[in-house]
């Protein structure tokens, strides 16, 4: 859905959940410490997706990804892969915890 900005004199594109969630492939780029505690909440939090819109985005037969700056992870109880070229954390073996936690909730 396509929608008009007026102080930025745009339009922007509105991607649906229902949309996200039919994707192949969904990458959420988190960047700034500053964002840390929300990352941890979406990813190890209880399921509130009134509150944490994120957590309603889990691609069908898709790939769900969150390529992270190591200090936007830091405070992530488990470790992931590090890609030490860039210093980004994928998160993408956290998802498979995630999702899980999810469908047990029933909320999938």
């Amino acid at each position: 859905m396509a929608n008009w900005v007026s102080k930025l004199y745009t339009t922007r594109v509105t991607l649906t959940v229902p949309v996200l969630n039919n994707a192949a492939r969904v990458l959420f780029l988190i960047q700034g410490e500053d964002k840390a505690p929300a990352l941890k909440a979406v990813i190890e939090g209880p399921y509130e997706p009134d509150q944490l819109r994120a957590q309603l985005i889990r691609p069908h037969s898709g790939e769900l990804r969150w390529p992270v700056e190591r200090t936007t992870g830091r405070m992530l109880e488990e470790k992931s892969e590090v890609k030490s070229e860039n210093e980004e954390r994928v998160l993408s073996h956290r998802l498979s915890a995630f999702s899980s936690r999810q469908r047990r909730s029933g909320s999938c």
